[in-house]
């Protein structure tokens, strides 16, 4: 019996462990995200003028407009779970 109470302990221990560093993904995850969408609002701020004349400076916002998206749900994602 104290056999399998130690072994349940450890695995306890283990398994906190794992959740800490799984927190410290999460977080790491989010901030990234975080400068990334910064970054992102940034560019379409200078390429906004552009957008109507250049066709190239229309995909890249189109492009980045879809990533802040992406970005906006990790955001989310990670605030809910942080």
């Amino acid at each position: 019996m104290k056999e399998q109470i130690k072994k349940i302990q450890e695995r306890l221990h283990e398994l906190n462990a794992l959740q800490q560093k799984t927190d410290s993904a999460e977080q790491k995850i989010l901030a990234s995200a975080i400068q990334r969408l910064d970054r992102i609002n940034a560019e379409l701020l200078k390429l906004r003028s552009r957008v109507l004349t250049d066709k190239k400076a229309d995909k890249q916002y189109r492009e980045l407009i879809l990533e802040r998206g992406r970005l906006n749900q990790v955001i989310a994602n990670g605030r809910m779970y942080i």
